[in-house]
């Protein structure tokens, strides 16, 4: 019996030791979720109060709501959106579409990220004149209007083949009242039939009035460019591909044209020869690589003869590079052989945009917010963004894709400097003049195009769009 004990007790404790390494092991497993770094998001992306959607200025940290004459302002509740793990007012957590607040004078919201820094928000709250009548937000199923304020016309356009004779509008008024003739109009509720414009009458509080036309537009989907050879590529530039840090990209070739392969710098050679530890399903291709050996002839990507093998690396960026500016060349066009060009807004943060071609001369920034692209439910609809300066997102700035709408269908073509924020998640193939920077922790779903001079990645996720 004692011998049995003997041995009993160094088997119980063996089996304790194992129970314990593995529960350590499966605390292990969880553990390293857990040990992810908290997030420093901490801002607020959308703001609503008494049904007005507020102006956020991401930089200031300032929202401003222009609420309609009459309203009061002393118990009202905010509707809004954060990034951050909290928000409080003093020391009271604020719940949005809940917490009510007295907006008598302004309001610091105090927004506190995963990593427990903190970003306060000032919301001033104005009430209207009783002669104010403005509408100040527009939109029909997602689609946002385009408001000129100083001729009184809003303009929506909505995909091709939509049926305009039955839809619903949701806006936001400093007036009293609104009517279509004769018919009280309700936010969210009301149909119109928008064939022809449709006037919006605004009353103020002092019984004066103001008439907004309204016209919804219909879009064809747009045409998007041919990419030829220079499809197969991730990212494709002429001077310089750096990368710093850890970083993945997966889905595409990576080419340097006409600059030498020295000029792939930050990477880790590996495996066959044109290899890179950094990419998956792919190879590196530079304009000074020695066919047959030690780089093989790479296969033809497009026509004439897909899968044939090209006489020499070289020959295949030179037609990638002439491929390249022809797609470029087609973004630039106006119009779009199969859809009109819309006024593309300089701030892109917070908006929802439909299919189409957007085009403006300026610097145009997605800082606000995330910009949503609203596929309404067609998997093929083109995204073509035709921008004559600089793209630049903030740390706020993703962009979402929603109801089918797939980043292989976006195009943003840029005359400027393409800068992608840290931590931001962006879709789409960029084609810039100059340069693409994508900052640290970015994740990009597309290609990356640089036209003239270098793309720059730092600790980056990028795939090629399936």
């Amino acid at each position: 019996m004692s011998r049995f004990k003997s041995i009993a007790r160094p088997l119980t404790w063996i089996m304790a030791l194992a129970l314990a390494t593995v529960v350590a092991g499966c605390g292990g497993n969880s553990s390293d979720s857990g040990n992810v770094a908290p997030g420093s998001g901490k801002a607020i992306t959308a703001y609503t109060l008494a049904g007005v959607a507020g102006t956020i200025d991401q930089t200031a940290k300032t929202i401003a709501v222009t609420v309609p004459s009459g309203t009061s302002v002393t118990g009202q509740v905010a509707t809004f959106t954060t990034t951050g793990s909290s928000v409080k007012v003093g020391t009271a957590a604020q719940v949005s579409a809940t917490t009510a607040n007295d907006f008598t004078n302004p309001v610091a919201y105090i927004v506190t990220a995963g990593d427990a820094t903190t970003a306060t928000y000032t919301v001033t709250v104005t009430v209207a004149s009783t002669s104010s009548k403005a509408i100040t937000s527009y939109s029909i199923g997602g689609a946002t209007g385009t408001i000129d304020e100083a001729v009184k016309t809003i303009t929506v356009t909505k995909a091709s083949g939509t049926n305009v004779t039955a839809l619903v509008a949701t806006f936001s008024t400093t007036g009293a009242s609104v009517s279509v003739g004769a018919t009280v109009q309700s936010s969210g509720t009301t149909t119109n039939d928008f064939t022809s414009p449709v006037a919006y009458i605004v009353t103020a509080l002092d019984n004066s009035t103001v008439i907004y036309t309204v016209s919804v537009n219909t879009a064809d989907n747009p045409t998007a460019p041919v990419l030829g050879e220079a499809g197969r590529f991730v990212i494709l530039a002429p001077a310089a591909i750096t990368t710093t840090g850890t970083t993945a990209i997966s889905n595409g070739d990576i080419g340097i044209s006409p600059a030498a392969r020295s000029f792939i710098a930050g990477f880790t050679t590996s495996g066959s020869t044109g290899g890179l530890a950094e990419l998956t399903n792919g190879m590196s291709y530079a304009s000074d690589d020695a066919n047959p050996a030690p780089y093989p002839y790479p296969l033809h990507y497009s026509t004439p003869t897909v899968g044939a093998p090209w006489t020499t690396t070289g020959a295949m960026l030179t037609q990638a590079n002439t491929d390249l500016g022809i797609a470029d060349t087609f973004l630039a066009a106006d119009p779009n052989p199969s859809a009109s060009t819309q006024v593309c807004p300089l701030e892109l943060g917070t908006l929802v945009l439909t299919r189409g071609v957007y085009k403006t001369a300026s610097n145009v920034g997605i800082t606000t917010g995330s910009l949503h692209l609203d596929a309404q439910g067609d998997p093929d609809a083109v995204f073509i963004f035709n921008i004559g300066g600089t793209l630049t997102t903030g740390a706020s700035g993703s962009i979402i894709l929603d109801n089918g709408a797939q980043a292989k269908n976006v195009y943003w073509r840029t005359a400027g400097i393409t800068t992608i924020a840290a931590g931001t998640t962006f879709y789409g193939n960029v084609f810039a003049t100059t340069q693409v920077n994508v900052l640290a922790g970015a994740n990009i779903t597309g290609s990356l195009f640089a036209i003239t001079d270098r793309v720059t990645l730092i600790s980056n996720t990028v795939t090629k769009a399936p």
